[in-house]
């Protein structure tokens, strides 16, 4: 039995085609609209999140993200309330809503960040 399609032209189809969405993909993740700002890209000296202490301290630029099996209730600060921006490491910029924090060698967070280090600010 003859095939309608040749097992060359079938190839040829599949490599031609394949380039196409492979040269639209990379032309749409180029294109503006496509582009994600994140927290970290407007935040001046950002702490990079390849940073190594980033994983130890299990940092997460958003603290409602993190489990609840890592943000747990410290003295009397329930774990949902704790967040950079009242932790004693902790130093508002004064310039927007992120700081630096001393642990991260003076890098620049979010005030709604998270890492396991949170404590309480010392009045």
């Amino acid at each position: 039995m003859k095939h309608p399609v040749s097992r060359r032209y079938f190839l040829q189809q599949l490599c031609a085609n394949t380039g196409i969405f492979a040269a639209l993909s990379a032309l749409s993740a180029c294109s503006p609209s496509n582009k994600k700002t994140s927290t970290s890209e407007s935040i001046p000296n950002s702490l990079p999140l390849d940073h190594p202490l980033v994983s130890t301290l299990h940092f997460s630029m958003d603290a409602d993200s993190v489990s609840p099996e890592w943000r747990k209730d410290r003295g009397s600060i329930p774990g949902k309330g704790q967040y950079c921006n009242n932790c004693q490491f902790y130093a508002l910029s004064g310039q927007g809503n992120y700081g630096q924090c001393s642990l991260f060698q003076n890098y620049n967070v979010p005030g709604n960040a998270w890492c396991s280090s949170w404590a309480p600010k010392i009045s």
